[in-house]
């Protein structure tokens, strides 16, 4: 989104990960988006085919072709780390299955509650996919932006699996999950229509 005020991206404010159907169509359910800012980071970098280079001497050594075809954006590179282990987020990004157990809190009747999660099956494919959409703070020297106030990313299509090693101690047990990110023109305008450019997905 066209940034008038010069602004620059600081810090994420939030998160939306949005479900894929096999088409890469978002999914209408009411399970289909996770909005959160309990997020550490998103990192992204994308990733060339380098192009191809073609030489040819003549028999006095000078060359007479010398040509390097440009190189490819391929696919941008994501991982991303959150700080609070939700159960039907690591399902979402992820595959495998979110372990619930039927509990009354408050007295208000009892309900499923997720309280896990279970890793996939070993074998198990999670082609799938999700959107996930990041929103950072739009910041001038000193003050947030007045015009528009978030830096608004777009992944349309987004594989991940978990990475990393985990640990038990006294500092938070991150989440990290790594994968890759494509174009994905089945985005259209996003899960609440306000994505203005559809055909840059």
């Amino acid at each position: 989104m066209a940034q008038i005020d010069n602004a620059k991206s600081f810090r994420g404010s939030y998160i939306r990960v949005t479900r894929l159907d096999a088409a890469g169509k978002l999914v209408n359910a009411a399970d289909a988006c996770f909005v959160s800012k309990s997020f550490i980071k998103v990192s992204f970098t994308p990733e060339y085919e380098e192009g191809e280079e073609h030489k040819q001497q003549n028999a006095d050594g000078s060359y007479c072709l010398q040509l390097k075809l440009p190189d490819t954006l391929k696919r941008v590179n994501i991982e991303l780390s959150v700080c609070d282990p939700a159960p039907e987020l690591s399902e979402m990004l992820s595959g495998g299955k979110v372990l619930k157990k039927n509990l009354d809190l408050g007295g208000a009747g009892a309900k499923d509650y997720a309280i896990g999660w279970a890793f996939p099956d070993v074998g198990e494919i999670h082609d799938s996919g999700v959107a996930i959409e990041v929103w950072s703070q739009a910041v001038l020297t000193d003050t947030v932006a007045g015009t528009y106030p978030y830096w608004h990313w777009v992944f349309p299509k987004v594989n991940l699996r978990p990475s990393g090693s985990r640990e038990f101690s006294t500092n938070v047990m991150a989440n990290t999950f790594e994968g890759f990110g494509t174009g994905n023109v089945q985005f259209k305008t996003g899960p609440d229509t306000k994505w203005p450019f559809p055909e840059n997905t």
